[in-house]
């Protein structure tokens, strides 16, 4: 699987009064001093939690103490909940304590995993979970693991990261002088110690077996992306990632980045790589006013129907909510989640997916959102998953049925999103007004990647489109009265499709289209192959198509331009096996260059 998500605006530092109202605690339990400040009660609910565990590591213990330090200090100018417990105080008991509701859980310490050399079967009590003092006070050599029975039983923060460094076994690495792993063992290895902590609450499980965790600490605070980005953009990344599905925890991805192509694993991730940096900052706080979670009793693990409970639930959702979904939950969706007259939503997904298991016969109810005469919604971090029995491939049978379909309304955001095998579009956008669409990752379309029917001031900038069954980008009216007004598809990327990079006007309705720009753009897998001409029915106004490139080979005319008054054709690359780039009739106010 594949998971995207776009820069964002790096959050606020609490200001030095913030931080003096609240007082800074750190309360270190295995020195067993605490330095006063606000409850506990009061931390939890307005600072995320952060756990440190340092366990018993022999002569790497003392380093092991200033990686832990390096990473509490990363967090504390932005919470001041921090609880450090280390060796040699480092009990379960003490642990347990520790780690419970945490939103972020850091451990620097020794691994038990499996497979392993010492046992045929999946030891519970003792593999993947932590090696700890088996009493206090002792050394720091002294080591009794506690597994994955023991992990499942602690409740961390819904949403929370757990960071586990210089461990054997958790990144799929062996212990030093053993033989390597093969991927498939490495890949075993990192599945079973994720599911740990994922059946305890966590939404992804990150493991350096080389590094300091002070960069994940500080990008957790500092950056708005995914989890994946932070991991993948690592300063420490190899280059050598694959990705597999969990087969111990539903709806969890895993990857490894061994040093070399086939050994060393030394960084590994699993869980749900989707969720966002604000989603584990938010983990286990107090619900800000409006905010709601899908219920519990809604089925989550994409076993049953969900559409209809949702649906019925959403309703008594008032206007003006943020609406939460589980992370790394799966919701099957025998009908699309209609939203009709609704106003000033918020669907944080945290990485959610809503798979669809409508019919073909269904239609439009297919999509997996709907929105009718709706404003201010905003939809993020969600997979959407289509049934198209052919990804990528175009079926008039299935076309209808597309991830979001907004008809009229107004203000979308729509970002984060993962999209594949819907039959339709990635967006259908049916005369709204103000949609951004950015940001996301549309790995197959069976239809279009975008369709603009009609509307004013809709966007579509900076997403990756890897394969469209028909057009990636369309303005197509249907009727001649379907106007469009400032259309925007710029700095995109698109691999292949079945028929036109880009098409306006195709049908010759002769509707009003005026403001599109095309720009920016880069296609890999296809030229980029547009036409933009309605049949003389009408005349277009002030059309640009600017600084897009192809590297693929096509005989020209690549681009046709017909009927346009204003038309801006300015520093697009497009390699050529005969002919021009360009035909361009009956149009006035040409640039072209």
């Amino acid at each position: 699987m594949s998971f995207t998500s776009g820069a964002r605006r790096a959050p606020r530092r609490p200001s030095p009064r913030h931080l003096v109202g609240l007082g800074l605690l750190a309360t270190c339990l295995g020195a067993g001093v605490a330095v006063a400040g606000p409850s506990p009660a009061l931390l939890a609910a307005s600072l995320p939690k952060v756990a440190i565990i340092v366990g018993p590591a022999g002569a790497q213990t003392s380093t092991n103490w200033d990686w832990a330090n390096a990473a509490a200090s990363e967090a504390l100018p932005y919470t001041s909940n921090i609880v450090k417990v280390y060796s040699p105080n480092a009990t379960w008991s003490r642990v347990k304590t520790a780690i419970s509701g945490a939103a972020i859980v850091v451990y620097i310490g020794r691994g038990r995993g499996f497979p392993s050399p010492y046992s045929s079967m999946l030891e519970n009590s003792t593999q993947d979970g932590f090696g700890l003092n088996p009493v206090a006070g002792v050394n720091n050599s002294t080591t009794k693991y506690y597994g994955e029975s023991y992990i499942r039983a602690v409740r961390l923060a819904p949403g929370a990261v757990v960071l586990l460094d210089r461990l054997d076994y958790a990144s799929g690495n062996s212990e030093p002088g053993r033989t390597q792993p093969t991927l498939s063992v490495a890949r075993r290895r990192v599945d079973n110690y994720g599911a740990s902590f994922l059946a305890g609450g966590a939404a992804i499980v990150i493991a350096e077996a080389k590094q300091s965790l002070a960069y994940y600490i500080r990008s957790i605070f500092t950056r708005d992306i995914s989890l994946d980005t932070v991991w993948q953009t690592s300063p420490w990344q190899n280059g050598h990632v694959t990705s597999f599905t969990s087969t111990r925890t539903r709806g969890a991805v895993g990857r490894t980045d061994p040093l070399y192509p086939t050994s060393d694993y030394y960084r590994s991730i699993v869980g749900c790589p989707a969720i966002l940096t604000t989603t584990v900052r938010h983990a286990g706080l107090t619900p800000t006013p409006g905010e709601v979670s899908v219920p519990a009793s809604i089925d989550a693990t994409g076993a049953s129907d969900a559409s209809f409970a949702m649906n019925s639930w959403l309703r008594t959702v008032p206007d003006g909510s943020t609406i939460v979904f589980k992370a790394c939950s799966v919701y099957r969706m025998d009908a699309f989640l209609l939203l009709v007259e609704r106003h000033n939503l918020t669907f944080e997904g945290n990485g959610a997916t809503l798979r669809s298991n409508g019919r073909s016969s269904c239609g439009g109810a297919c999509s997996l959102f709907y929105f009718l005469n709706s404003s201010g919604i905003t939809i993020r971090n969600f997979n959407l998953v289509g049934n198209s029995p052919t990804p990528g491939v175009y079926s008039s049978t299935w076309e209808q049925a597309s991830a979001v379909r907004v008809m009229g309304g107004s203000d979308f955001e729509i970002s984060g999103l993962t999209i594949r095998a819907v039959g339709g579009d990635g967006l259908y956008a049916g005369n709204p007004t103000n949609v951004s669409f950015h940001n996301n990752h549309i790995v197959t379309a069976g239809r279009n990647g975008v369709s603009v029917i009609s509307g004013t001031n809709n966007t579509a900038e900076d997403n990756a489109f890897d394969k469209v069954g028909y057009v990636t980008f369309d303005d197509e009216a249907d009727h001649p009265d379907e106007a469009s007004t400032n259309i925007v598809f710029r700095n995109n990327t698109v691999g292949t499709y079945g028929a036109r990079f880009a098409s306006v006007e195709g049908g010759h309705t002769g509707a009003a289209i005026s403001g599109v720009t095309i720009s920016g753009n880069a296609v890999t897998g296809r030229s980029l192959l547009t036409v933009i001409d309605n049949g003389g029915t009408a005349r277009m106004l002030n059309i640009g198509f600017t600084g897009n490139t192809s590297t693929v080979a096509a005989a020209g005319p690549v681009l046709e331009f017909a009927h346009i008054d204003g038309l801006t054709v300015i520093g697009n690359v497009q390699p050529l096996t005969s002919g021009v780039l360009a035909s361009i009739s009956d149009c006035t106010g040409v640039t072209y260059r």
